[in-house]
């Protein structure tokens, strides 16, 4: 009978010593994922941070260069006139030549 009792005194050894094993894992495990968890976190964080940093930049850039425009229309306005009038102009001649381009095309098939 000692022998018995030394056996399932040795078996509840063993099934404590793993249990307490087992506990560590799922321990660590938490863990490792509570620290993913805030990894990922600051991940976030730190892209919407860069992105409104890149907007504010974009929008910044896009005020100087309607300031600029506005400076330059007003200290030289002949010059912005023939600009615009020769950009229209080739937009014109442009969208003409496609225009009768595609109709030839439709015509000859």
């Amino acid at each position: 009978m000692s022998e018995q009792v030394k056996e399932t005194t040795t078996n509840q050894k063993g099934f404590f010593t793993e249990a307490l094993g087992v506990a560590e894992q799922v321990a660590q495990t938490a863990f490792d994922v509570e620290k993913l968890k805030e990894t990922a976190s600051h991940v976030v964080e730190d892209g919407m941070t860069d992105a409104k940093r890149m907007i504010k930049k974009g929008r910044y850039a896009a005020e100087d260069l309607m300031d600029d425009t506005a400076h330059l229309i007003k200290h030289d306005p002949f010059r912005s006139v023939g600009i615009t009038f020769g950009v229209g102009f080739g937009l014109g001649i442009f969208a003409g030549w496609l225009v009768t381009h595609r109709t030839q095309e439709s015509h000859l098939h």
